[in-house]
């Protein structure tokens, strides 16, 4: 009985991913999953939203470029392993780990710099671990910053998964495949532009500098060789995904006689994302691939928000206070998803109480923290309030930041 209800589970949790594949079927929808807990708290974004979150460059790889600005190392893992829904046998975990520096003193001021991610992520179906997906992904970033910060990104990804077929009889099969992505990320710092020193004054050591940075991501994922497990002429190609999307971010910054402090942050994340295996039917053996945007359309679908039956659009919104606290929340629609899912979360950082500590005390030690290590925790819901799909993801990060060779 135990046997067969595992069987049924599985068999849903597996259409549940393939509800995304009305264009077309495709092999491994796990790859479709994004490994941050923040990125899930904020509609399954992560191509235009700028972030050091060790997990965030899954998304688009450029990101490893933008957060080498000021990041050095940093880490993030889930404490445990995070159950999907009300499947207590299956079993979602995510490890990163980042290195990032910045050549800027090294290269009389050009401000250059590069970063390197690693992260392996595993989906377990159970039966005694006969059944999983997982993959280790290796990525390179590079970005400068030169009025605009542009960064470029590469992933590649060693996939690997498991699976049980021939009831009653069952037998495990093996796949071994291999992916690439790449993507591209810019950061326009509107105001800085337009006057670099625009602030209003409080007082004479203090004063507040407004913050509007509009940012544009694009990625390209899951580029590799058609998959099977036991035919090769029933092969099925990779999930290829084209990402386009925008940010806009809001803030106000404080700068007093021993502090600078962001006050409050605002993201508002608008990003589509369209499958780009096309088949005639979903059972037929012939699909093609499109092109670089497929039918992501920026006027309907980052500017509208309305999402169809071929392209998802995903929404985020990031509310950040005095960097101490962060809400998330976000929805996505469109292919497969008319229901209109929705995901929220919370991040609790160290960095402001380390600030304000600094601030008041100004000791070496309190300074030396608040500048270098912050500590961070994230816990997001996705599928909010649809029952059995309702997920609940936590994980726990380490950073450490602008350390640097004179």
């Amino acid at each position: 009985m135990k046997l067969r209800l595992f069987f049924l589970s599985l068999l849903f949790i597996l259409n549940f991913f393939s509800l995304t594949i009305a264009q077309g079927g495709y092999g491994l929808p796990f790859l479709n999953l994004n490994p941050s807990t923040r990125a899930t708290g904020l509609g399954w974004t992560g191509v235009s939203n700028p972030t050091d979150d060790p997990l965030g460059f899954y998304f688009n790889p450029a990101m490893l470029g933008n957060s080498s600005q000021q990041n050095n190392i940093s880490i993030e893992f889930n404490p445990g392993a995070n159950n999907w829904g009300n499947f207590e046998d299956f079993k979602y975990s995510n490890f990163g780990f980042n290195l990032g520096y910045n050549f800027k003193n090294l290269l009389n001021g050009l401000n250059l710099s590069a970063g390197a991610g690693f992260i392996h992520s595993n989906f377990d179906f159970g039966a005694n671990e006969r059944v999983y997906d997982c993959y280790n992904a290796y990525g390179l970033g590079l970005s400068i910053d030169y009025y605009i910060l542009l960064s470029l990104g590469i992933n590649f990804k060693d996939i690997n998964s498991e699976v049980v077929s021939g009831f009653p009889f069952f037998r495990t099969y093996k796949l071994d495949a291999t992916a690439l992505d790449y993507g591209i990320h810019l950061v326009i710092p509107v105001i800085k532009l337009i006057d670099d020193e625009f602030s209003f004054t409080l007082s004479e050591n203090s004063k507040l500098k407004p913050v509007f940075n509009y940012n544009l991501g694009y990625s390209r994922l899951n580029i590799g060789d058609e998959i099977y497990y036991i035919d090769p002429v029933q092969k099925d190609p990779l999930p290829l995904t084209a990402r386009l999307g925008q940010t806009f971010r809001f803030g106000i910054d404080f700068e007093g006689k021993n502090i600078f402090i962001n006050i409050i942050n605002y993201d508002l994340i608008l990003e589509a994302q369209d499958l780009l295996v096309e088949r005639e039917t979903f059972s037929s053996p012939n699909f093609s691939y499109q092109g670089m945007f497929g039918d992501i359309e920026f006027e309907k679908h980052l500017i509208q928000l309305k999402g169809d039956e071929n392209v998802i659009v995903h929404k985020g919104h990031s509310i950040s206070l005095v960097e101490t606290v962060t809400i998330l929340l976000g929805s996505f629609h469109g292919r497969g998803y008319q229901f209109n899912p929705k995901t929220n979360g919370l991040l609790f950082t160290t960095k402001g109480l380390f600030k304000w500590l600094n601030s008041e005390l100004e000791t070496d030690f309190i300074q030396y923290i608040s500048r270098h290590i912050d500590v961070r925790f994230i816990t997001s819901t996705i599928f909010d309030g649809e029952g059995g799909l309702e997920t609940d993801l936590y994980s726990l990060s380490l950073h450490f930041a602008n350390f640097s060779f004179n």
